[in-house]
């Protein structure tokens, strides 16, 4: 099932299959025999989609049922991350060393990369135990035969707008804090709600297909340039808290490449969030408001 409403499904009757097709899919993939770090990628994306789509109708389930299913896809996805963490360190390392100029030295990066391969070998070593992967699949596909006999009230397009209102203004702001912090911590939090936004906008792309996929590309693009530049801190961090063999100043050389481009990844982000928040958050959802209701009325 495509991850978008349908044009005559209520915005509830829309959600509940995209939220259980999202969790089958992430239960799938841990079933299937692909490589740790593609089955980890895909079952995590999954994963944050369905609880993006969760969040839509937040209002429409019980308290009860909503926290439950909340708490469950964040536990899942939190059990898969530390596969994540380990793997994207040396992704970070490497696509470092294919940006980096002549002032590191390869044994610096292959020093590094050796000690955080390591990492990845141990953590996917406890990932392959077959009764963890069922355990988490098991439980993924229970959520799903949840999900997709939900009873939900309708909030219609109010519920939908709320919720890209709630990611634009959040983004705003969250962009004006890393503007003025310019830490870690505050593109971390920019990340996060880009992400929601992007997540959100496809929901309704089916209202104006060309212009909606092209508004959801350019949230997609702010979130993965954040996203590496998120990466990017987390390698600085391993290389600060970690002894690493060899010399201090290749340590002191990589940190500092990575610290440039970072900084050229924020930029990078500066620039194309013109574009995704260059206009007011209630007007985008008043016209996003009306290309919805246009198209449910065609």
């Amino acid at each position: 099932m495509p991850y978008r409403l349908g044009r005559d499904d209520t915005v509830a009757e829309g959600v509940r299959p995209v939220v259980a097709e999202q969790l089958l899919e992430a239960a799938a993939r841990l079933r299937g025999d692909d490589p740790v770090g593609a089955v980890v990628h895909d079952a995590r994306r999954h994963l944050k989609m369905a609880r993006a789509t969760l969040k839509v109708v937040r209002s429409g389930p019980p308290k009860d049922v909503y926290r439950i299913e909340h708490l469950c896809y964040r536990d899942a996805g939190r059990e898969l991350a530390a596969v994540r963490d380990a793997r994207v360190l040396v992704d970070t390392i490497d696509g470092l060393r294919a940006s980096a100029s002549s002032s590191v030295e390869e044994a610096a990066f292959d020093r590094v990369r050796r000690a955080l391969r390591s990492d990845v070998v141990s953590a996917q070593r406890v990932f392959r135990r077959n009764a963890v992967r069922e355990g988490r699949a098991d439980t993924l596909t229970a959520a799903s035969r949840r999900a997709a006999a939900w009873t939900i009230e309708d909030g219609g397009w109010s519920e939908l707008a709320s919720r890209l209102q709630r990611c634009y203004r959040g983004g705003v702001k969250a962009r004006a804090r890393a503007r003025e912090k310019q830490s870690d911590e505050a593109f971390h939090a920019w990340r996060k709600l880009a992400k929601k936004l992007w997540h959100c906008e496809r929901l309704p792309r089916g209202a104006w297909p060309e212009l909606m996929r092209a508004r959801a590309k350019a949230s997609g693009d702010l979130a993965g340039i954040l996203g590496w530049e998120h990466d990017l801190a987390l390698l600085r961090s391993a290389l600060l808290e970690r002894h690493f063999v060899g010399d201090g100043q290749d340590v002191e050389a990589l940190s500092a490449l990575a610290l440039q481009r970072s900084r050229e990844l924020r930029s990078h982000a500066e620039r194309v969030a013109r574009r995704v928040y260059a206009e007011p958050a209630s007007a985008y959802v008043e016209r996003v408001g009306v290309y919805f209701r246009q198209w449910r009325r065609c």
